[in-house]
């Protein structure tokens, strides 16, 4: 995969510590700071390693309980200044810890359930499924 990216002229950045673990779906860019999941999947030092590649940005650690395993599974980014936020004590607890740290003011999208967290936003639109590509 590395050698594939570098031959796509992308600037790559590997976790070369055999201890640190950073989990893609405990990562969410706003475009001013970066959520991220302190849980199973993502520890301290795999934090510290995305602080450290990304200086320019504030890395703010969002716990996420278990048995939960990744910070999307109850937090998403809808658009610039908007998140999805699960309506369970997950949820809460994570947008409260967001709404404690950051330095910048979202607006929270309540959802029902984490399938809403399902969405891109690209400039200006946000994707999402339909209710019928929901699991059931």
């Amino acid at each position: 995969m590395e050698e594939t990216l570098r031959n796509l002229d992308l600037q790559v950045h590997v976790i070369e510590s055999e201890t640190a673990t950073l989990e893609g779906g405990d990562v969410i860019f706003t475009g001013k700071e970066i959520f991220c999941g302190d849980s199973v999947q993502s520890n301290p030092e795999g934090i510290a390693i995305l602080e450290e590649t990304f200086p320019d940005y504030p890395v703010l650690p969002i716990f996420v309980e278990y048995p939960e395993f990744h910070l999307l599974g109850y937090i998403g980014y809808a658009a610039p200044g908007v998140v999805t936020v699960c309506e369970n004590n997950w949820g809460v607890a994570g947008w409260d810890d967001i709404c404690e740290k950051s330095n910048y003011t979202y607006r929270p999208v309540w959802i029902p359930d984490d399938f809403g967290n399902n969405c891109v936003h690209v400039n200006g639109s946000i994707l999402f499924p339909s209710e019928k590509q929901k699991p059931r």
